[in-house]
């Protein structure tokens, strides 16, 4: 017995347009991929600066969907402040960076700051396997300053300690 041909073709071809023709679903996607990445790294993300939002829309997203969920992925692991930044945003374009363009003096120095704050925690943090106290006196900085600096930045010592302890 033959088999039986179905009225339909056997496979079905579906365009999906690439990013770069749906740029008004860009700022839609990338919210909602902050929102799931910051739960589900139990960050303090929430949102995205209209820098950012720039930043991305200017860029041409050879890589879909797929590519803006790992650069939003990286951003949230990555951030340092509530929202993200343009200079959170890790994408490969020959274009001069929007932020820069867009911020203010006080605007860029504020990220850099943030940004130096973050990384000196850290690098703190982890000569001291995630003692605070003697993080906060190696820094020269009083230590409830300093715990008030991780809050800020969201910064658990606990990951800096060593398993072996």
């Amino acid at each position: 017995m033959a088999p039986r041909r179905l009225p339909w073709p056997s496979t079905l071809r579906w365009r999906v347009p690439s990013l770069c023709d749906r740029r008004e679903d860009i700022a839609a996607l990338a919210q909602h991929f902050v929102r799931h990445f910051a739960r589900t790294f139990e960050r303090r993300v929430d949102g995205l600066t209209p820098g950012a939002l720039r930043l991305m829309a200017a860029y041409d997203w050879p890589g879909t969907v797929r590519e803006l969920k790992h650069v939003i992925e990286r951003a949230v692991l990555m951030a340092s402040g509530p929202a993200l930044v343009a200079g959170d945003i890790e994408i490969e374009s020959d274009a001069p960076p929007v932020q820069v363009l867009a911020d203010s003096f006080s605007t860029a120095k504020s990220r850099v700051v943030r940004s130096f704050e973050r990384s000196y925690l850290e690098q703190m943090l982890s000569a001291c396997s995630g003692n605070i106290t003697q993080a906060a006196r190696a820094a020269k900085k009083d230590r409830r300053a300093f715990f008030e600096l991780m809050r800020k930045h969201a910064i658990e010592p606990k990951q800096f300690r060593d398993s072996t302890q």
